[in-house]
Formats: structure tokens, C-alpha cells, sequence
């Protein structure tokens, strides 16, 4: 479920800064339910993607200086027998990839 719940902040925090309408940076904090450092990474993350984000002091607001879109869109379906085995090889095994810099076993 924290992978839905990230998305969904993602979303909400991109509609804020687009609206210009997300306060200053500690309410936007209180609002998620963010650390400000949390808050901070967020929005690093956000500069990765390619977004400009500056923050105005006069309107106390976050907002984009570039044209910056955020489009989060995933696929759940579940797999036939022959699909897995094709996936697979025929075995299954625990594989590590990593995730954000961090090893995490899935079942293949």
C-alpha cells in the first residue's frame, strides 16, 4: 500500500505547486504529514524529473518555472501459467534488484 500512497502525495503535491497554492514550506510539511527534510527530498525528486521549483516568499507558495507535467499511469494484470513460465525460464527463484539504492527480493 505505501506504493499507492507515495503516488497519490506525488500527485496532490504536483496540482499544489501547479495551482501556486501550497503555502509556505512547514504547513505543506504538516499537510502530508512530512519531516520538512522529507518534504525537501520530495521535491529533489521532483528536480530529477525536470522540474524547476522555486519557492516565492511573497506569496509564500512553491510553484514551477518551467512547464513541467506530472503523469503517473501503472498496468496491474495477472499473469497466465504460460505467460509466468515464459517470464521464468520454468523455475522460480528469488532474485535482488534494488530500489532506490536498496536491495528487495521478489519471487520470479
Amino acid at each position: 500500500m505505501l506504493l499507492f500512497e507515495g503516488i497519490n502525495r506525488m500527485q496532490m503535491l504536483h496540482k499544489l505547486i501547479a495551482k501556486e497554492g501550497t503555502g509556505t514550506p512547514c504547513e505543506l510539511a504538516d499537510r502530508f504529514r512530512l519531516s520538512k527534510r522529507q518534504l525537501y527530498n520530495l521535491l529533489e525528486e521532483f528536480r530529477e524529473m525536470g522540474a524547476e521549483i522555486k519557492y516565492s516568499r511573497t506569496r509564500e507558495t512553491f510553484y514551477y518555472r518551467n512547464d513541467f507535467n506530472l503523469e503517473i499511469t501503472f498496468k496491474v494484470s495477472v499473469l497466465t501459467s504460460a505467460e509466468e513460465k515464459m517470464i521464468c525460464a520454468g523455475e522460480k527463484m528469488f532474485r535482488a534488484i534494488l530500489f532506490r539504492g536498496r536491495p528487495v527480493s521478489l519471487l520470479m
